[in-house]
């Protein structure tokens, strides 16, 4: 006999099926439906049977059959279908959360679902009443009945509600909100719901749960604090705390800038750390309990256990105790002053620390108790004390035994020495540090350095140029520089050039100080170590350059030539007339004065040697300054000055009323217009004229006439009077005596 068990139409597989008589009793035979949802029975035929499927709580039969000839088939139709069950908090759907099957008597079915995304779940039941309980928030929240006849759907919304926890420490009222405290969501019976939250910049979380009864548990400072209950209301979760007024000492003061820890009493850091004030006091405001606080000074740990009581001020100081230390540092006879040492831990960290010896070698440091040792940095090394402890050790003695070594600098030509003397050395270690230290050296070329047993080199500055020494350890040291001789010939147009000036410049630029004046046959001598130089001739107002390398242990021949010529000038008086007897003086280009003058021949010339360039002659002439052009040289070696004249008449003549009677043989003199006498004086002829050829510049006539001096007006190439007033003198003469 073969049965098929089917649920809303779709078979069923894996329910129980019992065998029962006709008249109802159970013979004790069952079995399981296939993946078709059928069973097969072997009955005799004739017999009438019933069967019964028991599925999710409910019996559902078949009618009663005969078993014919072959067998035959039934049927047993539960109906139902399928139950879709939404979950939701006033319209929003719940999500993730765990639904059980029930009968409507409270059977649990032994199925289960999570609600998706859209808050449901789907259950496939037989027909018959149901119910669903929710899991959520540690509560369990129940369906209404539900009968299923074909498919059903119910629906159960859980409303809810933001309800904020804020969690804050409380200090006599002052309340002060923490961030970042992990709080957890509990059940009021204390199951953990899985849920918890980081509280914000206001010390705040914010959980959107179920109208039911919740606490909260707030993880700080390694213990565990609880709120009170609360259903939709706000919460606040105060934890009552202290202060700790930590005070850390050294010699009895407060120690400022170091940095101070929070630990629980198990050793466990808090994550709270100060740095102590110019009072050496740091303060912390802390949850009552037991704790432990570390000050960390000069690379040592300094503990204190304090009981805080909430509301109060808990007082706790920190002695590093120690001693006023003092590290003597000496070359073996005397204090090394204006060394650089530093502290640091036993295992070799630089604790911040540094001092600089006095003039007892002394280098003083106040030293909590520990272990320690100093680094002491000397003319460019590194020496390092023993380790030494405090409060055991208070004085430590330490040596860098030096020895005098001399350092000669030397000037050598071909064998020949001789000491630089004057010059300065400076001190360096192999790697090119300059340790701060410079002697001058003496008449013999010495300069003594007090130094350790390391490696020095010695620079040696001469002349713009760095010598350096080979590297020595507490060796007497030459540094010997290879001299050449330069002889510099300054000649000027092929001639030599005597009394000229020669001055020494380094290969930049710089002037060595070095300066000589040629001979008669235009020569200096220079005595200078090998290198590359510039040598300048000044001639004329000009500079004349030349750079050369002097080679040591030789001479080195070097010409300096100005070039030009001798520039031959003539001086005339109008276009026909030279002037003979002229005053003349040579300039440069730009007017500024060479220091050369001349006198014109009888032809009227002057000849200057010059150096190659340009010129101009000024002439000084009847009071006045006249230019030439400007020449250059070597391209122009001859030229004049025109200097344009006009002759004039001065008529000098006896003023009487309408009658002007000319006077002769009167001296008349020439004046320039700044009443300067020019050396020129005429006599008038019988026409009382006085001729005179004059520049164009502004002049005046002075005629002597009776004892008396008489000026005309001022004149450029003009002609001009001098009137001398007339009268009568009416003179009688008489004779008158007596007896």
């Amino acid at each position: 006999m073969e049965m098929t068990v089917t649920m809303a139409g779709i078979p069923q597989e894996g329910v129980k099926v019992y065998l029962f008589s006709g008249a109802g009793a159970y013979l004790g035979v069952y079995a399981l439906t296939d993946s078709e949802g059928k069973v097969i029975f072997n009955l005799p035929e004739g017999e009438s049977y019933t069967f019964r499927a028991d599925l999710l709580g409910g019996q559902y039969w078949s009618d009663t059959i005969t078993v014919a000839d072959g067998g035959g088939t039934g049927l047993i139709a539960m109906g139902g279908g399928t139950l879709t069950f939404t979950l939701e908090d006033n319209g929003s759907p719940l999500t993730g959360v765990k639904t059980y099957l029930f009968t409507s008597i409270g059977s649990y079915l032994r199925q289960s679902a999570i609600s998706d995304d859209q808050g449901q779940v789907r259950y496939n039941v037989p027909e018959g009443s149901y119910s669903i309980r929710v899991d959520y928030f540690g509560y369990q929240f129940w369906s209404e009945e539900i009968v299923v006849s074909e498919s059903n759907s119910a629906l159960l919304n859980i409303p809810h509600r933001s309800v904020t926890v804020t969690v804050a420490g409380d200090l006599n009222g002052d309340i002060q909100t923490y961030e970042g405290i992990k709080t957890h969501l509990f059940s009021r019976n204390g199951s953990y719901f899985g849920l918890s939250q980081t509280t914000d910049a206001n010390g705040q979380v914010t959980f959107n749960l179920p109208e039911m009864e919740y606490k909260a548990r707030a993880d700080y400072f390694g213990s565990r604090y609880w709120s009170e209950l609360f259903t939709w209301q706000d919460s606040s979760l105060n934890i009552a705390e202290g202060t700790i007024r930590l005070e850390v000492i050294n010699f009895g003061s407060g120690l400022e800038g170091v940095a101070t820890y929070l630990f629980s009493d198990s050793g466990i850091y808090m994550g709270l750390s100060q740095t102590t004030d110019y009072l050496g006091e740091a303060v912390y405001r802390v949850p009552a309990g037991s704790f432990s606080l570390r000050a960390n000074y000069q690379g040592n740990y300094y503990w204190g256990d304090i009981t805080v009581a909430s509301h109060q001020e808990n007082p706790l100081t920190i002695s590093t105790d120690g001693v006023e230390f003092s590290l003597i540092l000496t070359n073996g006879n005397a204090p090394l002053e204006g060394a650089k040492t530093y502290l640091f831990s036993e295992s070799g960290s630089y604790l911040g620390e540094t001092k600089t010896t006095d003039a007892q070698g002394q280098a003083g440091y106040n030293i909590a108790d520990g272990s320690y040792k100093i680094r002491i940095d000397y003319l460019g090394y590194q020496y390092w004390t023993e380790v030494f402890d405090i409060p055991v050790t208070d004085t430590l003695e330490y040596t860098i035994a030096h020895q005098d070594v001399t350092i000669s600098a030397i000037g050598e030509y071909n064998g020949d020495q001789h000491p630089l003397f004057d010059t300065k050395l400076y001190l360096f270690t192999p790697s090119g540090s300059y340790q701060g230290i410079s002697v001058t050296t003496d008449d013999n070329g010495q300069a003594i350095f007090s130094l350790p047993s390391q490696d020095y080199m010695v620079r040696l500055d001469y002349l713009f140029y760095q010598y350096w020494t080979e590297i020595f350890n507490q060796v007497d040291t030459q540094l010997i520089l290879a001299e050449g001789i330069a002889e510099v010939t300054v000649t000027g147009n092929g001639s030599p050039l005597e009394s000229i000036s020669v001055y020494i410049f380094s290969e930049s630029g710089s002037y060595l100080g070095l300066r000589e004046v040629t001979s008669t046959e235009g020569k200096v001598i220079f005595q200078m170590p090998e290198g590359t130089y510039k040598f300048r001739a000044d001639y004329q107002s000009k500079y004349f350059w030349v750079t050369a390398f002097i080679t040591g242990h030789q001479n080195n021949p070097i010409s300096i030539e100005t070039g030009g010529g001798s520039l031959t000038m003539t001086v005339f008086g109008g276009e026909s007339t030279i002037l003979s007897g002229v005053n003349t003086y040579l300039f440069s280009a730009d007017g500024s004065s060479l220091g050369y003058s001349a006198t014109t021949d009888e032809q009227g010339i002057v000849s200057y040697d010059v150096a190659e360039g340009d010129y101009k002659l000024r002439v000084d002439y009847l009071g006045y300054q006249f230019w030439s052009e400007i020449v250059n040289v070597p391209e122009t070696l001859t030229g004049s000055v025109l200097i344009e004249h006009q002759d004039v008449v001065v008529r000098v003549f006896a003023n009487e009323g309408e009658v002007q009677n000319p006077l002769s043989n009167v001296r008349c003199y020439l004046f320039t217009a700044d009443d300067s006498y020019t050396g020129v004086a005429v006599d008038t002829n019988n026409n009382g004229h006085a001729a005179f050829s004059v520049p164009p510049a502004a002049y005046k006539v002075r005629a002597d006439y009776l004892g008396s001096q008489h000026w005309s007006e001022e004149f450029t190439q003009t002609n001009s009077d001098v009137s001398i007033i007339h009268g009568e003198i009416d003179l009688h003469v008489t004779d008158h005596y007596e007896d």
